[in-house]
């Protein structure tokens, strides 16, 4: 890589762009909606998917749980609502803090502060989410921070205190908007002294009300985010379908915010019971979440608060003839019964929850595990939607091994045949057809089959959830793209790590382009007609000190990054052009030029079969071993897919048939064929396919191969399927090359008598290049006044027309590569 033009500087910063994006709207207007949307997604990624499992501790998801049982306990449990309890206590002071009571003992200047601090932090973050957005439409990270602190409040504010959140933001509209049992309306709650339509008041309710529907907002895209496209994810928190956890935000942001517009305790408290039933129906019929025990615990925190809101209605609703002393005595009693029946509801709702998933996935056995296989796949389970064949695709989560960490193949069987019989009874769900493709990549490797699902899913008309999940495959496949450019292995990184390291190569470049261009300052300097002693001090002194800070660039960056193959050939050229220190330059150019070889024979060669079999999901052994073995052999080997497009050919392959490393992948089989057969060939895979025959009809046949320049080769073809079915089948084409006799040329000719190919002998006697003769009748050839008439057919007249024929009867007319 040269960085002594400004282009090649250009070029070497430029970033590698996602060739995997769906099909675009054929509107503008559509496009433009998707790119908005993409930009959302990208935030959405960011804060929410890019999460490093391994530092997932369990006790701080259960933590999360406890807080939002806390919360939502300060929130129906309130003065008002003849709870005997001491409001004025310390220790309630401390367990009713997410209300924010103690606002109103601060002064209304404190109070108002506090509204726009949390106003401030929120637009500030919502800042950061659109240069994040933008930064994914440019593709183009510059900064690491906007992210970091999106990830920290995102996870503070809009996950852990989410409640504690919108109570501080509703305080500046807590407003009695229905007016209140024995107050005014319109007046602040808190301070009731300020009404809420009068200046300035009217200005702080705006900006909370504003401020508190855009938390909202992006709250809820955050929950519906937290969907996980690997159904064998292992991530606590991860869910399977997002939709119930949003619909259970939506719950506790009313919850929280209903008694800012209705006064009467009496009603609020009907709609506390009325919320917390539905909330507690959520999680217990569609339990989102992958680990079971999260869901039993989301249950029992909606159970435990449905307890709570029911005590309230029964106080609320008790006999208003008793005296006071009675009544007072009732409530305490009530109270009691709320403190001590929190731990038993809480036990009761986990424990329903149990069951309810049990039965469930006792029946779910029973009706697969024994299929006749006559019986259409839909009419297997009677699935009521397709969020219950994902829940039942759950029983494939069944890990054994020493560690756990592998899957239990008969467990993964049974999911997916859940999966397709639930795309049996939804065939034109985006959901269901989503599921089926996250199946097919993530648990039998077949990655273009899933991506095919995907695109059907795309035309679906998917709802906001799936089409996010359809946005993080993409990234996934990006950031897998990226973790093999910087010279990682090939691993998936993470966004900070991308950024990270493009960060640090742009600035290694800029370094670089510094002490060229103070090089190119200091020779301008000289050419000059006055020169000063001065100037030229100050000239090399710049040259001097850009060349150091590019040194120390190089090294700091090429510690972390030691077997990114760029920057070793960049620091190369630096070390060449600038610090001249050529021996050096040829120590840095070896080490790439061996890292190259070395991937290039071994890992890409190992991470291309990976991705054809899916090893890394447990895809065909055998199949990857077999190629492993024909990659190292001295026999041509050719692998490609259903569609005959090449995915990797061996080092012996490129070097015999003329190609450079890699440059045969992405072409079809037709390069390597004559024709007729090089167009006719997608035909035979086609019907190949449509046939779903396993048999190969190609074994041991004499055919012929065409070099780069064009030149025929004789070999024996064997076809072996080594994996997949249908569409997502991978072949692999052994060609063993024959001997020719010395002093032999080989014309090919097909049936219909037009020549198709020549060696390279034939070419060097008679001067002609294959293209030259390739469609010419073989009959002008044996005429007696041959087209042949330069020097070389000349000089070799003893070939004669039956001394030619019997060399084609030798090696026989043409045939085709794997016809």
């Amino acid at each position: 890589m040269s960085v002594a033009g400004s282009s090649s500087v250009e070029g070497a910063t430029g970033e590698a762009k996602s060739q995997n994006n769906f099909e675009d709207g054929s509107s503008s207007e559509h496009s433009g909606k998707k790119s908005l949307l993409n930009s959302v997604f990208g935030v959405l990624f960011t804060l929410s998917k890019e999460k490093d499992e391994k530092h997932i501790v369990m006790h701080w998801v259960i933590l999360k749980v406890a807080l939002d049982f806390w919360q939502l306990f300060t929130t129906v449990v309130k003065p008002g609502y003849n709870w005997q309890i001491n409001m004025n206590s310390t220790t309630w002071g401390w367990i009713n803090l997410p209300n924010f009571a103690f606002v109103s003992g601060l002064g209304y200047n404190t109070f108002v502060a506090l509204i726009y601090i949390m106003v401030g932090l929120l637009s500030f973050n919502l800042v950061l989410c659109v240069y994040v957005a933008y930064a994914f439409q440019k593709n183009q990270f510059d900064i690491i921070w906007p992210i970091q602190t999106l990830r920290v409040f995102s996870s503070v504010f809009f996950q852990s205190f989410d409640v504690t959140s919108i109570n501080m933001l509703q305080l500046g509209f807590d407003c009695r908007f229905s007016g209140s049992e024995g107050d005014s309306p319109y007046h602040l709650d808190s301070f009731p002294a300020y009404k809420c339509y009068t200046l300035p008041q009217v200005i702080h309710t705006t900006s909370s009300a504003l401020a508190l529907i855009v938390f909202m907002v992006l709250a809820s895209l955050l929950n519906m985010a937290e969907v996980e496209v690997n159904p064998f994810g292992r991530r606590p928190a991860a869910l399977g379908h997002s939709n119930p956890e949003v619909i259970g935000f939506l719950v506790k942001a009313v919850l929280t915010t209903i008694d800012a517009f209705i006064g009467y305790n009496d009603v609020v408290a009907v709609i506390y019971v009325v919320l917390s039933l539905y909330h507690f129906y959520v999680y217990f019929r569609w339990s989102p979440h992958f680990v079971e025990w999260m869901n039993h615990l989301k249950v029992a925190v909606a159970g435990t608060i449905l307890f709570i809101s029911v005590l309230c209605v029964v106080m609320r609703f008790a006999d208003t003839k008793s005296s006071d002393e009675d009544r007072q005595s009732f409530y305490r009693s009530i109270t009691y019964i709320m403190y001590a029946g929190i731990v038993p509801s809480a036990v009761l709702s986990y424990y329903v929850s149990y069951l309810r998933l049990f039965y469930f996935k006792r029946r779910i056995i029973k009706a697969f595990g024994n299929v006749a296989p006559d019986i259409p796949l839909r009419d297997i389970y009677n699935f009521k939607s397709p969020q219950d064949v994902e829940i039942a695709a759950r029983l494939g989560r069944v890990w054994t091994g020493p560690k756990c960490d592998q899957l239990d193949k008969e467990a993964v069987e049974l999911a997916g045949n859940i999966v397709k019989a639930g795309l049996a009874c939804f065939p034109n769900n985006a959901y269901a057809t989503t599921l089926y493709a996250n199946y097919l990549m993530e648990a039998c490797g077949l990655f273009q089959a899933g991506r095919r699902q995907l695109e059907v899913a795309e035309k679906q008309h998917p709802s906001m959830m799936v089409k996010f999940m359809l946005f993080v495959r993409e990234q996934e496949a990006t950031q897998r793209a990226a973790g093999g450019s910087a010279g990682l292995g090939g691993g998936q990184l993470d966004l900070v790590s991308y950024v990270e390291y493009h960060r640090k190569h742009r600035l290694v470049i800029h370094a670089h382009k510094d002490t060229l261009i103070a090089t190119s300052q200091f020779w301008q300097l000289l050419q000059g007609s006055a020169v000063s002693f001065s100037a030229v001090s100050r000239a090399l002194e710049r040259i001097d000190g850009s060349v150091r800070q590019a040194e120390l660039m190089y090294r700091s960056v090429l510690e972390q990054y030691s077997t990114n193959i760029k920057l070793l050939r960049l620091y190369a050229k630096f070390l060449e052009t600038v610090r001249n220190n050529p021996r050096a330059a040829d120590y840095y150019y070896a080490e790439a030029d061996k890292l190259e070889e070395i991937h290039g024979r071994e890992n890409a060669e190992d991470a291309g079969i990976m991705a054809l079999f899916g090893q890394e999901s447990g895809g065909m052994a055998d199949g990857a071993a077999l190629i492993r073995s024909a990659m190292e052999s001295s026999t041509i080997a050719v692998v490609a897919n259903a569609y005959g497009v090449i995915q990797m050919v061996n080092r012996y392959g490129n070097q015999l048939l003329g190609y450079k490393k890699g440059e045969l992948e992405g072409k079809t089989l037709g390069v390597l064929m004559p024709q007729p057969y090089s167009s006719k060939h997608a035909g035979y895979l086609k019907k190949y396919i449509a046939r779903n025959d396993d048999k190969i009809n190609t074994l041991n046949s004499l055919v012929t191969a065409l070099t780069k320049e064009g030149y025929g080769m004789s070999v024996t073809l064997g076809i072996a399927k080594v994996s997949g079915i249908g569409e997502d089948s991978v072949f692999m084409g052994l060609l063993e090359p024959q001997k020719v006799k010395a002093g032999v040329a080989l014309l090919w000719s097909t049936t219909g008598g037009y020549i198709s190919s020549m060696d390279a002998s034939f070419s060097a006697t008679f001067g002609y290049h294959p293209y030259e003769l390739m469609g010419v009748k073989l009959s002008e050839i044996l005429s007696p006044a041959p087209i042949i008439t330069n020097y070389h057919a000349r000089e070799n007249r003893k070939w004669t027309n039956t001394a030619f024929n019997q060399h084609m009867n030798q090696y026989g007319n043409g045939s085709n590569l794997g016809q």
